[in-house]
């Protein structure tokens, strides 16, 4: 099955700052309205932050930071080119001054300008080797070069297979892309990621670079012709998906991404389970919404209860007996991180739940994890209209007293008493 890798939003930070390289010497009035300034544009009144600015510049004329945060004000306002003429106001005040020149760069990305914008950001980072808005929006250039060529040559492809009277085969289109595109493309690509890994290296809590580069990993291995080559970058991907988590969970687009490659590569329980966490952050995400139904297909479980709860799950993405019902399956294909999750899922969309907290224990107890299981045992037991459950209760019951007898509380304990039961292996 074909990779198709979801692109990356263009994110940068346009950050305002206090530069200390301007020879002028600062009077208290200025920086007071400088820093008014900026406090305005981030709370988003730029009618405030205008005043403010040209207050700053009636103190100086030629303060970097106010020409600056004018032009973002402009900017915002959709005027590119009174943006850009106080943008290039402030380098030429401050050539040290590396957010106006990332400013710039942004103005050219916008454009569609990659190389002026290149060029823009590449002096933002020479100013500032650790200035993460300048990298990323580096990385970020290099990356939408590569793509860009990459689009022309599958148009390419696809004009040249429609003149021929010929429909492409939608596994090896871009196999056929030609030496010298693809030469081209991952050149750029090498370029990105040199940039990525740096910003790994510098701010390794960034979890848009490691999307991107996951994302980077994706299209290399939509154009390797070698087996070995493309699995070994879908793992890659797959790891650094993992990392954009890591270092923020709720990023939905590196959930989306990671959910399409599962797909891609035919693990479908597994890209269930991130089309839902997806649609948990974001409802109306289309990829995710559409492709849900895919992984639902590629199941292949026919039994009535799964239809029940696919279609509950795809009319109503927070419906608890939908994720309970899909907790019940994964568990029983052996899949436990998976089902772990829906069934709290189920908990925090309803906390009377009965049942996922009992099957939650019930996981625990065969795992041998004590404290959890009494954790989950003790809400079962303290969910209200439970009495329907009585086997499950007296299971609990059961477990719960097994805590609480002499022999497993003993610390002398004698021939015959065996410590295992209390070891705890590590939390999924």
């Amino acid at each position: 099955m074909r990779i198709f890798a979801l692109t990356t939003i263009a994110f940068w930070v346009m950050a305002l700052g206090i530069s200390c390289a301007a020879p002028k010497v600062r009077t208290p009035e200025e920086l007071t309205q400088q820093r008014t300034c900026i406090t305005q544009l981030e709370n988003g009144d730029l009618i405030g932050a205008e005043t403010a600015c040209e207050i700053c510049l009636e103190y100086n004329e030629r303060s970097p930071e106010c020409l600056n945060g004018l032009g973002m004000i402009w900017l915002s306002r959709g005027n590119e080119d009174k943006a850009s003429t106080y943008f290039k106001r402030s380098v030429r005040e401050d050539g040290n001054f590396s957010q106006a020149r990332n400013n710039l760069g942004v103005l050219e990305f916008q454009r569609g300008n990659y190389d002026l914008a290149s060029y823009h950001f590449e002096s933002s980072v020479e100013v500032d080797p650790n200035y993460l808005d300048g990298r990323y929006n580096l990385a970020l250039a290099y990356l939408r070069t590569g793509d860009k060529r990459r689009a022309q040559s599958y148009q390419k492809e696809v004009n040249e297979a429609e003149k021929q009277n010929m429909q492409l085969d939608a596994t090896k289109f871009y196999l056929n892309i030609s030496p010298s595109d693809k030469k081209y493309i991952e050149r750029f690509y090498q370029k990105a990621e040199d940039e990525y890994r740096k910003i790994f290296q510098l701010h390794p809590e960034y979890a848009p670079a490691y999307r991107d580069l996951g994302v980077i990993m994706t299209y290399r291995a939509e154009m390797s012709e070698q087996e070995n080559k493309r699995n070994q970058r879908v793992q890659e991907a797959e790891v650094l998906f993992n990392q954009c988590l890591v270092a923020q969970n709720d990023e939905k687009d590196c959930i989306a991404n990671l959910a399409h490659l599962y797909l891609a590569n035919a693990r479908f329980e597994e890209a269930l389970f991130y089309f839902s966490a997806c649609l948990t952050l974001d409802p109306k995400h289309p990829v995710c919404r559409e492709e849900l139904q895919l992984a639902y297909q590629g199941i292949k479980i026919q039994s009535k209860s799964l239809s029940r709860y696919m279609s509950r799950l795809s009319k109503d993405e927070n419906d608890p007996r939908g994720h309970y019902g899909l907790c019940v399956l994964l568990f029983d294909k052996n899949l436990p991180q998976l089902a772990q999750a829906e069934c709290r899922r189920t908990l925090e969309l309803d906390p009377n739940f009965c049942l996922a907290s009992f099957r939650l224990a019930k996981y625990y107890e065969e795992i041998s994890q004590p404290d959890r299981m009494e954790e989950y045992c003790r809400s079962f037991r303290s969910c209200p209209n439970n009495e329907s459950h009585a086997r499950e209760l007296e299971e609990c019951q059961g477990w719960i007293g097994t805590l609480e007898s002499p022999e497993t509380h003993t610390s002398n304990t004698t021939q015959n008493s065996s410590p295992s039961s209390l070891l705890r292996s590590a939390n999924l």
